[in-house]
């Protein structure tokens, strides 16, 4: 490729939008309780999960954001759900829902917390209609959640904006 060609697809890509991309995974104990964490640096729970990074595949940020924030090396299943959104900063975003399982009681044990990332876990009900208000308290994660958790139910994936 000449330089002029380089150049000439370097000033084309500048002018395409740019988005980011999430991806989390949902993970259950035996009682078919959902993991949350409780980040260091936000004053909400999230799901297992991060930002993907340039050149990296949804799947395998969500895999590698496991074994950052969780200390476990697994592989995630199918895809639950994907979002695109906006959101307060008015940036475009898509965001992954990906199965991670269920985790044995070896494993749970075996949890080791990013500390400076991560200060705490908990397992949190889903079933009930509590649970999902609970749930859609979070006002952007909590839509898209509730979605996931219907797609893992009913073996579906959903294409989802703004959580519907």
């Amino acid at each position: 490729m000449s330089k002029e060609t380089f150049d000439n697809q370097k000033k084309y890509s500048d002018t395409l939008p740019k988005k980011y991309m999430a991806a989390g995974a949902l993970f259950f104990n035996k009682h078919h309780e959902l993991l949350i964490l409780h980040p260091t640096y936000k004053d909400r729970w999230e799901i297992c999960g991060g930002i993907v990074e340039t050149n990296e595949s949804p799947r395998s940020a969500c895999e590698r954001e496991i074994l950052e924030e969780i200390g476990l090396s697994r592989s995630v299943g199918r895809l639950l759900c994907v979002d695109y959104s906006v959101n307060t900063e008015h940036v475009e975003n898509l965001q992954f829902i990906f199965d991670g399982g269920v985790l044995t009681e070896n494993e749970i044990k075996q949890i080791r917390l990013a500390i400076d990332e991560i200060s705490s876990f908990e397992f949190i009900g889903v079933e009930s209609k509590e649970d999902n208000e609970k749930i859609l308290q979070r006002d952007r994660l909590g839509p898209r959640l509730i979605k996931a958790l219907e797609a893992k139910k009913h073996n579906k994936t959903f294409y989802l904006e703004k959580g519907k």
